[in-house]
C-alpha cells in the first residue's frame, strides 16, 4: 500500500478532495510532473460512508471488486446487483468465519450469488485469523476503504470512515492484495 497517500489524509484530519502524488508525503508538488499518478483523496464519515459508497459502485462501468470482513447493508448489496445488472463483472470476497447463521450475511451473500454477483468465501489459516479487509476497487481506477465494514451498525451507529482514493497505481496495489486473497 502507498503510505504516503494515506499518511497526508489522516495528517490532515479531513482532506477532501485534494490532488497530491501517490507515491509522496503530505505536501504536493506544485505542478503535475510527468509519468506521476496523482491522486484525488476523499474521507467521509458516520452515515455519508454508505451514500459515498453506493454513489461509487453505481457509477462503475466495468469491473468492482470488494473485499469485505462483515456485509449486511441492503443498500449496498442493491447497488452491487445493479452493477451487474448493468454487465459490471462483480466479485465480493468476505471472510468465510464472518458469515454464520446468527447474522444477516448468509442472506445478503444469497441475494448477490442469485443477482449473478461471484462471492467467494475467503479461509484464513489459524483458529482466530480473520480477513479483516474492507475496501472497494472500482474500475480499476478508485479505491474506498477504511473502517467502515458494510454493516447496519457501521452504518447507524459506529464512527466510521470511508477514505477514496482515486490513482491507477494505488487501486493497482489494492487488486494485487484482492488477488492474494484466495
Amino acid at each position: 500500500m502507498r503510505t504516503g497517500v494515506l499518511a497526508a489524509v489522516f495528517a490532515a484530519g479531513v482532506w477532501c478532495g485534494v490532488r497530491m502524488p501517490a507515491d509522496r508525503g503530505a505536501r504536493p508538488p506544485a505542478g503535475p510532473v510527468r509519468g506521476e499518478d496523482p491522486a484525488v483523496v476523499g474521507v467521509a464519515f458516520g452515515r455519508e460512508c454508505e451514500r459515498r459508497l453506493v454513489e461509487a459502485i453505481d457509477a462503475a462501468e466495468r469491473e468492482i471488486r470488494v473485499a469485505i470482513y462483515s456485509f449486511t447493508r441492503r443498500n449496498i448489496s442493491g447497488a452491487l446487483a445493479r452493477a451487474a445488472d448493468r454487465g459490471v463483472s462483480v466479485i465480493v470476497r468476505y471472510d468465510a468465519d464472518s458469515s454464520d447463521d446468527r447474522s444477516e450475511m448468509p442472506d445478503v451473500i444469497a441475494f448477490l450469488r442469485r443477482r449473478h454477483v461471484r462471492c467467494e468465501a475467503v479461509q484464513m489459516d489459524g483458529p482466530r485469523a480473520k480477513m479483516h479487509h474492507k475496501f472497494t476497487v472500482v474500475d480499476r481506477r478508485i479505491v474506498l476503504t477504511g473502517s467502515y465494514n458494510y454493516t447496519t451498525s457501521a452504518t447507524e451507529a459506529n464512527r466510521e470512515n470511508l477514505v477514496r482514493i482515486e490513482s491507477y497505481r494505488v487501486a493497482g496495489d489494492y487488486l494485487a492484495e484482492f488477488e492474494r486473497l484466495r
